[in-house]
Parts: C-alpha cells; structure tokens; sequence
C-alpha cells in the first residue's frame, strides 16, 4: 500500500469517483491506498484506478459529476479547496484522483 490519503469529507459513492488534490503529489498513484478521516479515523482503503493533472479551472464538467462528495460545480470545489489548503487558487495545478471504495 503506498501511502494516506486524507478525506476532510467521509462521503463515498458506489463505483468509480474522483478526488482533487492540490499539487502532484498524487500524479501516478495506483493500487490500494489507506483513507482516513479528518481526525486521522480509519475509512478502510480505496483503490487508485488513474490520475489526471490539470489547473484546477480547467476541470471539465464530467469531472465534477464523479466526485466522491457528489455532483458538485467548480464554485463549490472551490470553497472546498479553499477551506483544505492555504491560499488555494483557480490557477493552481491539481491532480485528480480516480479511485473506487469498496
């Protein structure tokens, strides 16, 4: 298992979702991965299908349909990512993590 990832909202879809993060830490991640909490509680794994990087204001609509949070707009994602990272901004490269929860 190669490394946490760290959900600031537990809520999972069935089948295939995504998740943003900031950077491209997560570029090329695969396989089974640890998830926890916001208070570092154990979610289980997820299981990394593929990543994607992109700048955050070019993620496509479709994208946004397949968040592990639910359908969401960009605005939203927005107020999220501000909230999960310092000084977040559109402009930023983000790495978009496609995983399923079993």
């Amino acid at each position: 298992m190669a490394g946490v990832m760290k959900f600031g909202d537990a809520t999972f879809q069935n089948g295939i979702q995504c998740t943003v993060r900031r950077g491209i830490g997560w570029a090329g991640a695969a396989g089974e991965i640890k998830a926890i909490d916001a208070f570092d509680q154990d979610l289980g794994n997820i299981y990394v299908k593929y990543t994607q990087v992109m700048r955050f204001k070019d993620i496509p609509i479709a994208v946004l349909s397949c968040e592990h949070i639910g359908k969401t707009s960009l605005d939203k994602l927005l107020l999220i990512m501000w909230d999960c990272y310092n000084g977040f901004n559109r402009q930023e490269i983000v790495t978009i993590v496609w995983f399923t929860k079993e």
